[in-house]
């Protein structure tokens, strides 16, 4: 549902009807969640998204790989955006920069597709947020 709302507004509206801070502020926003959710709950949202047996091999290394991936890139991504993203003379390489992740995630996502077939729901659902969020940074 957050997904679609964010793309709407993307997909929806102008640059006169979101402005560039309140851009960046959505984008702050869904990596602050993402990141402190993956941080501190990683079994449980590694579950809701990828049901597996939470005592069976591999489910330490799972919470760390969430805990990487979605917790610190999340948080380090919403600091560095509050703090720069909306300097727009020095913020425009760090909106660049994770723009260009999160197309790059998305991408990632193409080449499984290809490889491995089509995904389930969530796989999709995060494609079209990565590039979502990817897109209001680009300005």
């Amino acid at each position: 549902v957050a997904t679609a709302f964010i793309f709407c507004i993307v997909t929806l509206v102008d640059d006169t009807m979101l402005s560039k801070r309140a851009r960046v502020q959505v984008v702050v926003f869904v990596c602050l969640v993402m990141g402190v959710t993956g941080l501190f709950l990683p079994g449980v949202v590694g579950m809701f998204f990828f049901p597996y047996d939470a005592n069976g091999a591999g489910f330490v290394d799972l919470r760390n790989e969430w805990r990487a991936i979605y917790g610190g890139f999340g948080v380090i991504t919403a600091v560095l955006l509050h703090q720069f993203g909306n300097d727009f003379s020095k913020g425009a390489g760090v909106r660049f920069t994770i723009s260009t992740a999160f197309f790059g995630m998305a991408a990632g996502r193409v080449v499984s597709v290809l490889i491995d077939g089509l995904p389930g729901m969530w796989p999709i659902a995060f494609f079209f947020t990565e590039c979502t969020l990817g897109e209001l940074l680009r300005f």
